[in-house]
């Protein structure tokens, strides 16, 4: 998976750099304007077969996806899926606690459509994350925070929740043409300016089947 880490790197730090000892809000409109270019060269470079990349917004943030589904006969060679989405900190777009009904029409029951996974979120709903493009299957022990890296995750989203407006990203790393990511980066600016990026691993358990 080293090669597959190799081709989607990005050099966070070096425009960071660019802005280094500047205020949060300049940073943030510095970093993010860069990054999204970078995500969505990143992404298309690495993905074979045809993109078509939009960006929507909802509430603080944007999400960068690709629509184009692919597909060869009755087998889908490729699902519409995000590529990112970034912005700031805040509540989501008219509807603060979304309903259960509605966090289920996202690939349906878990356990049926997915297997032994959960319905993750890149951004949590505490964050301003919404539903459906913001929906991924994700390992448990990691979503849950059972796990060392699931603690990690836990963390940043702990000091995300406390400082509203604050600068956070995910983006997906994906190893084929389903909207498994193999891999994600969850990305935040903290209080004091400096940029805090963390990969975590999202590999099948066995059992999943999506």
């Amino acid at each position: 998976m080293t090669t597959i880490l190799s081709k989607w790197k990005i050099d966070y730090h070096d425009y960071w750099l660019d802005v280094k000892g500047c205020g949060c809000e300049k940073i943030t409109e510095y970093l993010l304007d860069q990054f999204r270019w970078c995500w969505r060269d990143v992404y298309v470079a690495n993905t074979q077969f045809e993109t078509d990349i939009v960006e929507c917004s909802e509430g603080s943030l944007i999400y960068q996806f690709d629509t184009q589904v692919v597909e060869d006969g009755d087998l889908c060679m490729k699902a519409g899926r995000l590529v990112a989405v970034y912005g700031r900190v805040g509540k989501i777009a008219g509807l603060e606690f979304p309903s259960a009904k509605l966090r289920q029409r996202f690939m349906g029951p878990t356990e049926k459509w997915i297997g032994p996974v959960d319905k993750g979120h890149f951004i949590a709903h505490s964050l301003g994350g919404s539903s459906n493009m913001n929906i991924f299957p994700q390992v448990r022990a990691l979503n849950r925070g059972w796990s060392e890296e699931g603690e990690k995750f836990r963390e940043m989203e702990r000091l995300a929740s406390q400082h509203p407006g604050m600068m956070l990203f995910n983006r997906p790393i994906y190893s084929d043409g389903t909207v498994w990511p193999r891999y994600f980066e969850f990305g935040l600016l903290k209080p004091d300016g400096e940029l805090w990026i963390e990969l975590f691993d999202n590999e099948r358990p066995p059992g999943a089947f999506i």
